[in-house]
């Protein structure tokens, strides 16, 4: 084992412990393997000693105590009121010391914040723990100037220009009472008042009045809406449901219900023409500026999916060209967040409220997500280094309150408040956009052809992307 006597900065001398600001700390490298490295730290009792009565003499005008002025508490006083409640932060300070040595004196390039695992402590002895550092793994200089990739360029035709219209016209809805009495149907509007009990009870959220539903929109509770095809205006009925077991309210997750249904209206769906009212629906004055609205919204989407094509090509080509060794803290870190978005996003229980089995495939994949997401994460810091790439205060602020605005409109200043109090959210947007820049910066390098195609044929290659796999990295 090597052994490496480590001189830490010495501690602002005290009246009563001069001799203490030479204390050394003992550090041994126990082992390094590929990426990570571990040592054993020894800190001594006196440097503890001495870091405690630095931040007791700190405090001391700060607290108060009975028959004492502010600044002028006895030392002995301090530790016996206050030094349990400091000493956690005086261990954290001479810890992070060490690190930090370690660090500069090992010249490491580190991934993330080192683990410290604290082997033994008691008041009075020495402190021994062990420190595990994980670093960057060596990149390769890569020569993006090297590197050539297709850029799909589309133009919008007069027919992809119909199309699109047609296309947002059949699915504009518009709903007129029905003239003649008849039973609803699938695609009508029903509008109804309801009280509802389950297993006997009321519950909260269980009545309402003038509820408007779609049939056929899947909206409701499964079930719900097939049960109100045939129902008849100023009649009642019955509907009969299962709540699933993941439902919001866990009062009647996975229990039964019934919802008795007075109905007042049905509105059945008018067909939409490609015309000024459609136009004037949308926000335009006339179909002649809303198209020129359509046509320039269209060149925009095609540049956004020719560019994201592009960057997803390009990121392709790094992870198949580049086989680097992966921190594994960093890739154990991503695959845990990525778990957690999974879980977050499905249910892991079926419609009978048992347990999914674990899908193997699906953790293979966020396995492969993970590497692929560490790998170029690491491949982008190295080039944002090198080329001075950084994100600024004023960035990042734009950044969360463009968040603000399009997500919590009428919230944004508690949302920005929340979102700046929270570190590890700071952190990871501020990624977001580095990486972002980092990809803009290797586009303007890389060699690219102009591929001219249709619209459709523009779309049919977007789809064929993996979009499931598609991580911050690739946003435009």
């Amino acid at each position: 084992m090597q052994i490496v006597g480590v001189r830490l900065p010495p501690p602002a001398p005290s009246k009563n412990n001069m001799d203490l600001a030479m204390v050394e700390t003992q550090v041994t490298k126990l082992s390094s393997k590929g990426l990570l490295t571990e040592f054993k730290a020894t800190v001594p009792d006196e440097r503890i000693k001495s870091e405690l009565e630095i931040k007791l003499n700190s405090i001391s005008s700060e607290v108060k105590v009975d028959g004492f002025r502010p600044g002028k508490i006895p030392l002995p006083v301090l530790k016996s009121k206050f030094g349990k409640s400091v000493m956690g932060e005086v261990l954290e300070k001479v810890v992070n010391d060490t690190i930090r040595i370690i660090i500069e004196n090992n010249k490491l390039d580190v991934v993330a914040q080192p683990k410290v695992k604290v082997d033994s402590y008691e008041e009075g002895k020495d402190l021994s723990c062990k420190i595990s550092i994980e670093v960057f793994p060596e990149v390769p200089e890569i020569d993006f100037s090297k590197m050539k990739f297709n850029r799909y360029a589309a133009e919008v035709t007069d027919g992809d220009l119909d199309h699109t219209l047609q296309d947002l016209a059949s699915k504009h809805k518009r709903f007129e009472r029905i003239k003649t009495s008849r039973k609803a149907k699938m695609g009508d509007t029903v509008i109804f008042d309801y009280n509802a009990t389950c297993e006997g009870k009321t519950f909260p959220g269980g009545s309402g009045q003038s509820e408007e539903i779609e049939l056929g929109s899947g909206r409701y509770i499964p079930g719900y809406e097939e049960q109100m095809v045939g129902v008849e205006e100023n009649k009642d009925s019955v509907v009969n449901v299962d709540f699933p077991a993941d439902y919001r309210s866990s009062e009647i997750a996975g229990k039964k219900a019934i919802f008795k249904v007075h109905v007042k209206e049905i509105k059945e769906p008018l067909k939409v023409n490609v015309d000024d009212k459609l136009a004037q629906d949308f926000g335009s004055k006339n179909m002649q500026e809303f198209k020129e609205k359509v046509r320039g919204d269209l060149a925009h989407q095609n540049d956004h999916f020719a560019v994201t094509i592009l960057k997803r090509d390009i990121t392709d080509s790094l992870v198949k060209k580049y086989n680097l060794p992966l921190p594994q803290g960093m890739l154990n870190d991503t695959l845990e967040g990525l778990k957690r978005e999974a879980l977050s996003k499905s249910s892991n229980v079926d419609d009978k409220g048992e347990k999914k089995e674990k899908d193997k495939n699906g953790d293979d994949q966020l396995q492969k997500k993970a590497q692929r997401m560490v790998l170029l994460t690491i491949i982008f810091s190295r080039f944002a280094k090198k080329h001075n790439i950084s994100v600024s205060e004023e960035e990042l602020t734009s950044a969360i309150e463009s968040q603000a605005k399009s997500q919590y409109p009428g919230q944004e200043k508690m949302f920005i408040e929340q979102y700046q109090q929270n570190p590890e959210a700071l952190s990871a947007l501020r990624g977001k956009i580095l990486e972002v820049k980092v990809l803009n910066e290797i586009v303007s390098k890389v060699k690219i052809d102009e591929k001219k195609v249709s619209v459709t044929e523009l779309g049919k290659v977007m789809k064929t992307l993996d979009t499931g796999n598609i991580n911050h990295h690739d946003a435009h």
